[in-house]
């Protein structure tokens, strides 16, 4: 992201940006995590005394930060529509077998042996994360600093009072939701301009 672009929505919030290190633009390996650790309790962050965070589901660890930044609450979001891998977090099961998984490239009517690549596509993504989850959480991390029970990366997206949903009327098929998932449309569409005579 750059801090030099001004989205029109931006306005309506307060907004904290810090220009790119050269930690962060070699922060896309695995290993950017641990080193991020270091800077679990920034005191700036602190001193801010914000009322509510919100992230990005992929993010695991942040709520933790959250909370040694003194933020009591959070909001996770997806940018997207439900991933099938956000179900479990709230006690659903999978969808794979008549919903397409975020990697496959098939529709809402899928035929029996899509079915079967589109469930071999989401235990593969959920096998990838499996294996990743200690090193994207840094829960030991926060387990060396804070002790057990400080922050629970297993449990962190569901434990989320909203789960907020983008919603695209024309892309998204339809699936189970919870009363905890509100889904959100037009967030950013600036007002509508009359059509001309063309």
């Amino acid at each position: 992201m750059k801090p030099g672009v001004k989205h029109h929505g931006a306005f309506k919030a307060k907004v904290i940006t810090y220009p790119a290190t050269k930690e962060i633009e070699d922060g896309h390996s695995i290993n950017h995590y641990k080193r991020s650790y270091s800077r679990i309790v920034p005191q700036k962050n602190k001193k801010e005394k914000f009322d509510l965070g919100i992230v990005e589901t992929f993010h695991i660890s942040i709520p933790g930060k959250f909370k040694a930044w003194g933020i009591k609450a959070y909001v996770k979001r997806i940018s997207m529509s439900l991933d099938d891998s956000t179900y479990k977090y709230f006690g659903m099961p999978s969808p794979g077998s008549f919903i397409p998984n975020h990697n496959s490239p098939f529709n809402n009517k899928i035929t029996y042996r899509e079915r079967f690549q589109n469930m071999l596509a989401h235990y593969v993504e959920e096998t990838v994360f499996c294996i990743i989850h200690d090193k994207i959480s840094l829960q030991k991390e926060f387990v060396k600093k804070f002790g057990v029970g400080f922050f629970d990366s297993k449990t962190v997206v569901g434990d989320s009072p909203f789960l907020l949903l983008n919603l695209n009327l024309f892309l998204d098929i339809s699936g189970t939701k919870t009363p905890k998932m509100v889904e959100v449309l037009g967030i950013g569409i600036k007002d509508p301009k009359p059509l001309d005579d063309y």
